[in-house]
């Protein structure tokens, strides 16, 4: 992604720095140190030159009231966006931030539709996938936590804590989710607080949840025991980009080395 963006230049009049960058379609999204989001449409000239319009800019995380918590830097100064997400039918924005909240904003209306206060320290990456007819948005936090709700009916399915002997006092930075080859399409499900516990139940069956660490930790987390099947050191530096590609993990790292996993499924 970054070098495709690399082909044009976007001016913010704000002083402040972008963080967090996504795409989906001909929409293109940046989070902001400030807590913003700038959502812009892309499209081409005709010659084939890339355009964009800004579509909203938007506050959308704020600075905490108070002081008393500022074990990592900024909680009553800022709430940067460290990470933003897109659903999977491009409606709406998923952000994390500092404020140690997720926040859902439909693009349609302008306004959040759902926050959720699930994690006690810096919320620092999000990743929504679909499974089972389920709305998954899965979180990790400084706290070194793994939380995954479904969006429909905003029901927390999972919290995972890591133990601290996996990486020691270092944070998780990054995570993505695997899934299985392919499987067939799932039909429409009417989704109720009382039977998404009942489906997730199956759908737990067919993710892997991926994290990275501040320390170059890659950490491979099961879904129905909630236990760890993969803990190795695998970066020198911290972690600071990851991403999940059928059966490969794709991680870079401050230690300049870029790295390619492959999983091989049991099932």
């Amino acid at each position: 992604s970054c070098g495709f963006f690399a082909v044009f230049g976007v001016v913010f009049h704000k002083k402040e720095t972008e963080t967090c960058i996504r795409t989906a379609g001909d929409r293109l999204c940046f989070g902001m140190v400030t807590g913003d989001i700038e959502l812009f449409g892309i499209a081409h000239s005709d010659q084939q030159e890339l355009l964009l319009t800004k579509l909203f800019d938007l506050k959308v995380h704020y600075p905490a009231e108070s002081e008393t918590d500022l074990r990592f830097g900024s909680l009553n100064i800022k709430a940067e966006i460290w990470s933003l997400v897109f659903s999977p039918c491009s409606t709406k924005i998923a952000t994390c931030s500092e404020d140690q909240t997720v926040k859902i904003t439909s693009l349609e209306t302008q306004k959040t539709v759902s926050t959720f206060q699930d994690h006690t320290l810096a919320v620092t990456c999000l990743s929504w996938v679909l499974c089972s007819g389920l709305s998954l948005l899965i979180s990790c936090s400084d706290d070194n936590a793994v939380v995954i709700r479904e969006t429909t009916t905003s029901v927390k399915l999972r919290t995972l804590p890591l133990p601290l002997e996996v990486i020691g006092f270092c944070t998780l930075t990054y995570l993505g989710v695997l899934t299985p080859p392919a499987e067939s399409a799932t039909t429409s499900i009417s989704l109720t607080e009382e039977n998404v516990t009942e489906i997730f139940e199956e759908c737990s069956k067919k993710i892997t949840v991926v994290c990275g660490s501040e320390n170059g930790y890659l950490i491979l987390r099961d879904m129905v025991e909630g236990g760890v099947l993969y803990n190795e050191r695998v970066h020198q530096g911290s972690i600071e980009g990851l991403a999940c590609l059928g059966d490969r993990v794709v991680t870079c790292s401050s230690d300049c080395c870029v790295q390619i996993h492959q999983v091989l499924w049991d099932h």
